[in-house]
């Protein structure tokens, strides 16, 4: 179990996505793998920083790996697409 110094310690942590304990993995995720837990927190702050898709942030992580510079490239280019024009 992971035990913080402090409360601002723990405060810090958790604005990063670092929580101790399974209280914010939802049914079914707790029977995910950590490289799968990972990618999926990834896709998430990756959403919600860029303004894209969930689903849309996991379809680059899989198409180009985890390198942050590339994401956020693809992402915003993703997000700041007119809706009909070609892909």
């Amino acid at each position: 179990m992971n035990e913080f110094r402090n409360k601002e310690e723990q405060g810090a942590m958790s604005q990063v996505g670092f929580r101790s304990g399974k209280e914010h993995l939802t049914m079914g995720e707790d029977r995910k793998s950590e490289p799968e837990r990972q990618k999926e927190l990834q896709a998430q702050a990756l959403a919600r920083e860029t303004g894209i898709t969930r689903d849309q942030a996991l379809t680059l992580i899989e198409l180009l790996g985890t390198d942050r510079s590339s994401l956020l490239r693809e992402a915003n280019i993703l997000k700041n697409r007119k809706p009909g024009s070609a892909p």
